[in-house]
């Protein structure tokens, strides 16, 4: 609400972004190492799920110079948690992102096969080394973000496998990574 001449306005900006910052990380303790409930399941169409994870993140991917390119299959339908797939697929798409600081390409693509559905997060970023990679799921292991807590893989592996599901990670250093999620099928 501060006029836009006001100099106190980069230092409350400053600070709205640590208190998300800050609720994200109390968010990720808390879901990390708690007895969270069950999932509450109910059948969701996985494409309406990437194209709400990215809806809030436009003007992100925009000013990051990220390209998407998305193939989502339509009729590829999950039981699952939303909210908890929804911050499965932010997370990825997070990671992706800070892969790629100078720009590139986001390639997620959703589909059914043999009776289980895969929803794949690409980028060309910067990739990650074998050791990187074996280390990825680890709680509190968090490779070159400056910010990062360590525990969005790790939050990702444990929602994906509440649902009965698995997480594969592809990545060569400097030519990008895959994260592909699959999921049992409904229906």
């Amino acid at each position: 609400r501060a006029p836009e001449g006001d100099p106190a306005r980069p230092h409350l900006t400053t600070i709205i972004s640590e208190v998300d910052r800050l609720s994200g990380l109390t968010g990720d303790l808390l879901h990390f190492s708690s007895e969270v409930p069950p999932p509450v399941r109910s059948l969701v169409r996985l494409a309406d799920l990437v194209r709400q994870t990215l809806k809030p993140l436009g003007a992100r991917l925009a000013q990051a110079r990220v390209g998407i390119t998305l193939g989502l299959d339509e009729e590829a339908r999950a039981s699952v948690d939303a909210p908890r797939m929804l911050r499965v697929l932010h997370n990825l798409v997070a990671n992706s992102l800070d892969a790629m600081r100078g720009g590139g390409s986001l390639n997620i693509q959703c589909e059914r096969l043999n009776g289980r559905c895969v929803v794949s997060v690409g980028d060309s970023g910067c990739g990650m080394s074998e050791d990187v990679q074996r280390r990825i799921f680890e709680p509190f292991f968090s490779h070159g973000k400056p910010h990062g807590t360590g525990l969005g893989m790790a939050i990702v592996r444990k929602i994906v496998e509440e649902h009965g599901g698995a997480v594969r990670v592809q990545s060569r250093p400097a030519q990008g990574t895959v994260v592909s999620v699959d999921l049992p099928a409904a229906g």
